[in-house]
Formats: structure tokens, sequence, C-alpha cells
């Protein structure tokens, strides 16, 4: 396998949609006291696994529709890194760095405004949303210096999808 030929968009956004997948499992709201939970159980020596569980929520449980964009902005990314180092061509409509930056932008505004509009009352932010952001910027900036690389942009898509 030669990465020569992967480009730095690619490997940028292939690197984000993977971590992004890890991070998917990260806690990413917790209810307030949910700490203390822990530290009592702790301090008592009962096992509080099930209430600790009850009250923090992973980007996977935390929302309906945002985790299936995240999803797809996983697959896209990691899928056009793999394919660029196997030398795989797929005939897209629109190239693939293209459909990178526009879903992971997607992805970046719909976990933005989670992070302004959390979808509960009282939730606690916690480190898994940050990074969450993080590696949709991330899988969006790939997406974009790839066009760069490519020397292509939007209208340039759009205008092949058109002829």
């Amino acid at each position: 396998m030669n990465t020569g030929n992967l480009g730095r968009g690619a490997m940028i956004a292939g690197i984000s949609g993977a971590l992004l997948f890890i991070f998917m499992f990260f806690t990413w709201y917790q209810v307030p006291g949910a700490e203390q939970i822990e530290q009592v159980g702790d301090v008592l020596g009962v096992d509080t696994g099930s209430a600790s569980a009850a009250v923090s929520f992973s980007g996977w449980e935390s929302f309906d529709f945002i985790d299936l964009i995240c999803l797809l902005a996983i697959i896209v990314s990691v899928g056009l890194a793999a394919m660029t180092l196997l030398n795989a061509s797929a005939s897209l409509p629109v190239a693939g760095s293209a459909i990178t930056c526009g879903i992971g932008a997607f992805a970046f505004l719909l976990v933005l405004y989670r992070v302004i509009n959390p979808p509960g009352e009282g939730l606690d932010r916690e480190i898994g949303l940050w990074l969450g952001l993080l590696a949709t910027a991330g899988i969006a900036a790939g997406g974009y210096l790839g066009m760069q690389e490519e020397q292509t942009s939007f209208s340039d898509q759009a205008d092949r999808l058109r002829g």
C-alpha cells in the first residue's frame, strides 16, 4: 500500500472520520450531579455503574438524526481515503473531496447547533461533544483541502452535474 498518492486533504479527512467514529462512543452529555452519584458510590463502596450509565449519553445515544449524518460523514471520509490508498476509482458524479467537504460541513453545523442548543433541558456538555465538533471540522477541512489539491470548486462540480 503506497501512501504517496494519499493527499493531505484526504489524509486529514480520513483520520478525522476515524476519530469521529471513536469519539461518538465518548460521553457527549451528562445530567448534572452524575459525578456526585459516582463519588458517593465510591465512598460507600457501592457499584453505581448502572446509575452513571443512565445519566450520561454518548454521541450515538444523544441524537435521532445527527448521529446518522455523522455516520455518513465517517463513511464518506474514511471511504474516500481508503479508495485513494488502494488506487480504486469510482465514477462519482462529482469529486469525492467535494462530497466529503459538503457532508463534513453539514455534520459540523449540526453538531455546532447541538453545542449551542443541547437536546435536553439542563444537560452538561462533556468532552465527547467538543472532540466530535473538532472531528467534523477536520472532515470538512480535509475535504476542502482535497478540493484545493484537485484544483476544483463547488461551482465546477455544479457545472459538471449540469453538463
